[in-house]
């Protein structure tokens, strides 16, 4: 075979004739193949075409120049390649066909005309017009091109692929040497060899897949085009789409503006490897190229379709906006406008720098009245929950934040003092990735669904404020870190890192779980101690959220060392307070992070002092003396992060609506005062709705706990539990946590009315969902199979009953090391089920290691669940006929503050003690108690099924008629 140096020395030497023979015959064989060689030689006719010679050779034709006598005109003729004949001649004439019958539907200026199409021995042609000029990558190497050059080339060729898209046309290899810019600067696209009608099945036409890195061809039997330009979908086989055209259309772009395309390797395989993984390479950036530009560029290269523009409708407007007259439009007035550019429009304009005044061009086409208009349609109209209240409070905040990052870049951009150059430097760092931060942000807000509505306000809430850039402290550490020895690679896994954070904010965190790891080994791989600080932190913070708490406490601790490693304080600090929170209060082990905590307050308050930060810091040690129960140190926390607040943050700031939850919580869990919980939690219900929106998913758990908080007035308790339950199937799905919560937690007031079946049914369903969504290892699962197990106790369901309370006990051992005062709910209905029974020595046992285990941990008022193991053990001594053991502790019992038993337990214990008495030969005094706890019952409103009144009057009767001369028969 005729190799490639042969060939270009042969053309060097022999007639036109020779030359076409040549690349016929290079690989042809056979008689069709030497007569379609003659048949094109310069001279010959072909219809009514005359040949004249050739032009140019591609990977599966041979366009030729020829002259139409009858409308006197050159015109291209391209006719497939004759070393494409046999076994491969069926595919490459259904392209030659497929690209008649796509250009012949097309007239646009744009797109190469299509005049004729012909048959010849073996094949066909087409004859199309001929432009004078030369190829965009011809064009591109002629001389440097300005980014306005190349906008108004790419927006032509963007009008071209408009104009097939909208003719149902995909052409699925746009590549530069496949657009024309002719001589009279109009620019066509062509070639659409590949183009198919958009729904068309794919020809499989896959294979081996070889290029060079100079000139990538698309070869006969391979993957269908051309690698370095291919959307990922199109590498994976997948059907293309509009959005693939864009994706190659972007990457041509980039090509143009940067000098290099946006994903580089050697082979096809490390292309495709690249495209795969978005790893897409920095080129060096042309100074002038605008922020509006660049990020056209990447939303187009998106790995993910449908992240990418919808048409080539959008692209096209944006390279055709007038983004200077927008610039100017916003200076005098528009939306957010005038917070954004009003300040640059009196600072910037008149100074002597005229770089400072592209600093609001920054966000063109990231954050401008286009985009703004864009989101919120895309929110609004998802109709999801609260999305238009949503809405109303993300766009606003949005703008202030925009707004002050242009105020602070500017400011530092017109700083003339030298000493603040180290500062400045760093500064600027910092403002590009809260700047990297926001956009990533607003890309996620734009796919609006349930999880971004549910998370949209927190998530704008987080950015970090760029008035941080500012300050020396902050970036004082930044200073003495070494930099990378490969800018470009921490640049670019940075960039990713940012788009995981953005998801994780917006409640993405299963779908970008598996791409914190891959960020965790690359980031190891570059050996840069910061960076790897960050991704551990990220991927601590997704595993946590996925309730993966080991796994997040692995991933916290090497995050802490690294950013010691790095010198970075604040990754220190973020660090400390996720796995204080992890740790101590999700995995429910705080004593495990109790050494963590002063480490933590000591560097967050000489880090940021007085600070938001400060106040998570103070919520989240609260968290951690809650479940210590060490609820008045709890309470002070919270309380003293709620005045931070209110001093450093806005009034509707949402972090205060979930200190306000967690201290309604620790005032309810401690026993304390009914109306000060229920003040606490009604705020937090207000300025949820107020600020959040009226069904915000925040909202179950507030509904839930305000139910608690009334637990004296019924009809209040019963609604709130209801509202929390409908709320949360509504907003967050039939099988959340918080779903379970609220099913429990309703389960339990029915249980208190005696209504057994729904109360079971409401507590099977919540263990079920807690079993699939936390798992058999987590506190919360087992303590509501101790729930479901007292209601199967209640329906005379016992030997189930012991199964589940056995199960709860073995979860309650995986999710703690050692015994916690939690494993006494297992142990104390264990302890019932036995009475159940009437096996009251394996009752007694029970209830008395219910109440030591429960008591081991000092911290607060003994709560009422807790005391009634004293009194499950007492009423089984005295049903043994231990009575003097059951009255010594019994007795004790009934000097507890009022409201520490509830009245049908005090009822109770009442009657266990009065049968003791009369066993003991104090009859009078047994007497009067039962007579008491009748009376006391009698006026009592809102008992429980649970209530001993009947029980009181049956041994009073009997009392009474028997005489108490022989108390024995009280027994």
């Amino acid at each position: 075979m005729a190799g490639d140096e042969e060939r270009t020395r042969l053309s060097r030497s022999r007639s036109l004739h020779d030359s076409v023979a040549t690349r016929f015959g290079g690989a042809a064989s056979g008689d069709a193949a030497r007569e379609l060689a003659l048949a094109l030689a310069p001279g010959k006719s072909l219809g009514r075409f005359m040949i004249l010679g050739a032009l140019g050779e591609g990977g599966m034709a041979l366009v030729l120049r020829a002259y139409d006598p009858e409308l006197d005109r050159k015109v291209a003729i391209k006719v497939m390649r004759a070393d494409l004949y046999g076994e491969r001649a069926s595919i490459g004439q259904q392209r030659m066909h497929r690209e008649a019958l796509a250009l012949a539907r097309l007239s646009h200026p744009n797109i190469v005309q299509v005049f004729e199409v012909g048959s010849l021995p073996g094949g066909v042609f087409i004859a199309m017009e001929l432009v004078q000029g030369v190829n965009l990558r011809t064009w591109l190497k002629g001389q440097t091109r300005s980014w306005r050059e190349v906008v108004e080339v790419f927006r032509q060729a963007g009008a071209g692929l408009q104009a097939a898209h909208r003719a149902g046309i995909i052409h699925r290899d746009f590549k530069p040497d496949n657009v024309l810019v002719g001589d009279d600067g109009r620019v066509r696209v062509l070639d659409f060899g590949l183009a198919r009608p958009e729904g068309e099945a794919e020809l499989q036409e896959r294979g081996p897949l070889t290029f060079s890195q100079e000139q990538l061809v698309t070869q006969a039997g391979s993957l269908i085009g051309t690698p370095a330009y291919m959307a990922p979908e199109q590498h994976l086989g997948l059907p293309a789409d509009a959005r693939s055209d864009i994706f190659g259309f972007c990457v041509s772009l980039h090509e143009a503006l940067h000098g290099r395309r946006p994903f580089v390797g050697e082979t096809a395989d490390e292309v495709r490897r690249r495209v795969l993984a978005g790893e897409i390479t920095v080129g060096p950036r042309e100074a002038g190229v605008p922020a509006w530009l660049r990020a056209l560029v990447l939303r187009g290269l998106q790995l993910d379709p449908e992240r990418r523009p919808a048409s080539m409708d959008a692209v096209v407007a944006e390279l055709s906006r007038d983004h200077a007259a927008t610039l100017r439009r916003w200076g005098v007035g528009a939306a957010f406008v005038g917070l954004l550019l009003g300040w640059v429009g009196t600072s910037v304009v008149s100074s002597d720098r005229p770089r400072c005044d592209q600093v609001a061009a920054r966000f063109v086409g990231v954050w401008d009245p286009g985009r703004r208009a864009e989101i919120g349609a895309a929110l609004i109209g998802s109709r999801i929950g609260n999305a238009a209240a949503t809405w109303a409070r993300v766009a606003p905040a949005l703008d202030a934040y925009a707004a002050a990052w242009v105020s602070e870049s500017t400011a530092r951009c017109l700083a003339e003092d030298s000493g603040e150059r180290v500062h400045n430097e760093l500064g600027q760092l910092c403002l590009e990735r809260r700047h990297a931060e926001f956009t990533a942000l607003v890309e996620v807000l734009a796919r609006s669904d349930a999880e971004i509505v549910e998370h949209a306000v927190e998530a704008v809430g987080q950015l970090v404020a760029p008035a941080r850039c500012g300050d020396r402290a902050s970036l004082a550490v930044t200073a003495a870190v070494l930099p990378p020895e490969d800018p470009v690679a921490v640049a670019a896994l940075r960039q990713r890192l940012v788009v995981v954070e953005a998801e994780e904010r917006a409640g993405h965190d299963a779908a970008v779980l598996e791409d914190s790891s891959a960020l965790v080994d690359e980031a190891r791989a570059l050996g840069y101690a910061p960076l790897l600080a960050e991704a551990l932190l990220r991927r601590g913070s997704l595993l946590a959220r996925g309730a993966a708490y080991a796994a997040a406490d692995a991933a916290l601790i090497e995050a802490y060392a690294a950013a010691e490693a790095a010198g970075d304080d604040l990754l220190r600090a973020e660090a400390l307070l996720l796995r204080v929170e992890v740790v101590g209060f999700n995995m429910a082990q705080p004593d495990l992070v109790a050494a963590w905590v002063p480490a933590a307050i000591a560097l967050v308050q000489r880090l940021d002092p007085d600070s938001a930060l400060e106040a998570r810091m103070w919520t989240t040690i609260g968290l951690t003396e809650h479940i210590a129960r060490k609820y008045d140190l709890a309470e002070a926390h919270q309380r003293q992060a709620l005045a931070l607040l209110e001093r450093v943050s806005a009034a509707d700031d949402p972090q205060r609506i979930t200190v306000l939850l967690h201290l309604g919580r620790t005032l309810w869990a401690r026993g304390g005062d009914g109306e000060a919980t229920i003040a606490v939690l009604e705020e937090a219900r207000r300025l949820a709705e107020t600020v959040l929106g009226s069904e915000h998913p925040s909202l179950v758990m507030i509904y839930l706990n305000l139910a608690n908080a009334y637990a004296s007035q019924p009809d209040m308790l019963i609604m709130y539990y209801r509202k929390s339950l409908a709320l949360g199937e509504k907003v967050l799905g039939p099988n959340h946590p918080s779903v379970a919560a609220a099913l429990a937690n309703l389960g339990n007031s029915l249980m208190h009315y005696g209504e057994f079946v729904e109360a079971l049914a409401n507590y099977r369903r919540a263990v079920d969902i807690y079993l699939a969504t936390l798992g058999d290892a987590h506190p919360t699962t087992a303590m509501n199979i101790c729930n479901l197990a007292s209601a199967l106790v209640a329906v005379k369901r016992v030997p189930e009953a012991h199964e589940w309370f056995a199960r709860a006990l073995a979860i309650y051992g995986r999710a703690h090391q050692g015994s916690q005062p939690e494993h006494a709910l297992a142990i104390g209905g264990m302890g019932e089920a036995f009475a159940a029974e009437g096996r009251w020595e394996e009752a007694r046992e029970r209830a008395h290691r219910a109440f030591e285990v429960a008591t081991a941990v000092n911290g607060g008022p003994t709560p009422w669940h807790v005391v009634n193991w004293q009194l499950n053990e007492t009423e089984a001594l005295q049903r043994l006929g231990r009575d003097r053991e059951a009255r010594a502790l019994g007795e004790p019992l009934l000097g507890l503050p009022p409201g520490r038993l509830k009245p049908e337990d005090l009822g109770r214990l009442r009657l266990v003690l009065a049968r003791a008495r009369a066993a003991t030969g104090a009859p009078t005094e047994a007497l009067a108690l039962a007579e008491t706890a009748r009376t006391e019952l009698a006026a009592a409103t809102d008992l429980s099924w649970q209530s001993p009144l009947a029980e009181i009057d049956e041994w009073l009767r009997e009392a009474r008629a028997r005489g108490l001369e022989r108390p024995e028969v009280m027994r």
